[in-house]
This record gives C-alpha cells, sequence and structure tokens, in this order.
C-alpha cells in the first residue's frame, strides 16, 4: 500500500510539474511575441531617423549652397561698388550725385 501512495503523490508531482512547464512555455511564446513586435517597431523607428537625417542632411546642403551664393553676391556687389568709387551711399537728385551719373 506504502507503494501505490508514493506512485501517486510522484504523479501529482510530475503533472504539477508539467502544467507549470506548459505554463512557462505559454508565458516564454508571449514573451517572444512581444519581442518581435518591438523589434519591428525599432526598426520602422530607425528607418525614419535614417530618413529624416538625410533629409536634414540634404537641407544643410541647400543652406549651405545658398550661403556661398549670397556671400557671392556680396563680394561681388562690393567689388562693384569699389570700381565705381561709391561708398555705398543713398542716391540722391538734386543732391551732389544722382546713381548712376557722376
Amino acid at each position: 500500500m506504502h507503494l501505490i501512495e508514493d506512485n501517486g503523490k510522484v504523479m501529482t508531482a510530475l503533472n504539477e510539474a508539467t502544467e507549470n512547464i506548459k505554463k512557462r512555455q505559454t508565458e516564454g511564446a508571449e514573451i517572444l511575441s512581444d519581442l518581435m513586435k518591438k523589434s519591428t517597431e525599432t526598426a520602422d523607428a530607425t528607418q525614419e531617423v535614417a530618413r529624416v537625417v538625410e533629409e536634414t542632411n540634404e537641407r544643410a546642403e541647400r543652406i549651405e549652397e545658398a550661403s556661398a551664393m549670397i556671400q557671392s553676391i556680396s563680394e561681388q556687389t562690393k567689388s562693384a561698388r569699389a570700381e565705381r568709387g561709391d561708398r555705398g551711399g543713398t542716391c540722391r537728385r538734386g543732391g551732389t550725385r544722382f546713381c548712376g551719373r557722376r
């Protein structure tokens, strides 16, 4: 009789262990699913960040080109004024000088 009781206890413990394993397996599958979802979200976010960085770089290059153009125009304007002897004053009719005439 003692052997049957021991076998019953072992079977109960085995059933409990089996249920615990199944529970942990389900939990693990859920965790893995969540991890895969988060990984996909992270990859999407990374792609968006890369796109924004690329767009920002392109705009910065355009700003740099515009700044260089403005600098060039400024230098040309200064050179043209220097050639005319213009000091950057205003044009006045009836005054000491008139724009375009000496």
